[in-house]
């Protein structure tokens, strides 16, 4: 499992140094966790300029979570190259309306990432609404409706991302992110990653208290 720690988030330019890419699935693998890792930090890279450059929020509204799924999205397609693409709100089921905050595609690995984002505003019921949607990302019909659009390639690696924002300000939000991913319970994760803005050169408390996580299972 890779797990990266609180970073400053006042740095700017590439997060890591890219390996090299092999047709070996185990070498696959290594790369699209890089990729991730990758575009985690660049997600961070670039809400630290958003934010030092404009705070999107007034008094309780906080920051809608599009934007986290949004930026990430479009951080993991400029990772993985010109034969990646994304789509939001895809399609789970033909029956029932339900949809997946977005998913991105790559053709040279053969992969995809399905992703989900929360804002742990009221905790407890967010934490079962993230629990629910690993479910709904881990469950195989599912995977098929994704992909029966699909052209000339098939996927080989699958891969469910849950990205949350938390504001620290009590005991318990403070603790689910120092022990991120603890309150998801038991299931494996390939990568965990968590980041603070205290670095941010922008005047205000409310630095100190927000925070992006992001926890990877491979599906």
């Amino acid at each position: 499992m890779l797990t990266v720690r609180p970073q400053a988030a006042g740095i700017s330019g590439a997060a890591s140094s890219h390996p090299a890419l092999d047709i070996d699935g185990d070498f696959i693998v290594t790369d699209i966790q890089w990729a991730l890792q990758t575009a985690f930090d660049n997600t961070i890279i670039k809400y630290s300029f958003i934010l030092n450059n404009y705070y999107p929020a007034h008094k309780s509204t906080g920051f809608t979570e599009r934007n986290l799924t949004n930026n990430f999205a479009s951080a993991l397609e400029q990772v993985l190259g010109d034969q990646a693409f994304a789509w939001y709100e895809a399609p789970l089921s033909a029956e029932k309306k339900l949809h997946i905050d977005a998913i991105v595609f790559d053709k040279v690995r053969k992969s995809c990432f399905l992703i989900e984002s929360k804002r742990f505003s009221n905790l407890n019921k967010k934490i079962v609404e993230t629990k629910h949607d690993i479910q709904r990302m881990s469950h195989q019909p599912h995977h098929e409706m994704l992909e029966r659009g699909l052209g000339d390639f098939k996927i080989e690696h699958r891969y469910a991302v849950v990205l949350v924002d938390i504001w620290t300000e009590g005991k318990e939000k403070r603790s689910t992110y120092v022990d991120w991913p603890a309150c998801l319970d038991s299931a494996p994760y390939e990568i965990t990653c968590r980041s603070g803005f205290e670095s941010l050169a922008t005047d205000g408390q409310w630095k100190q208290n927000y925070k992006i996580m992001m926890a990877v299972k491979k599906l």
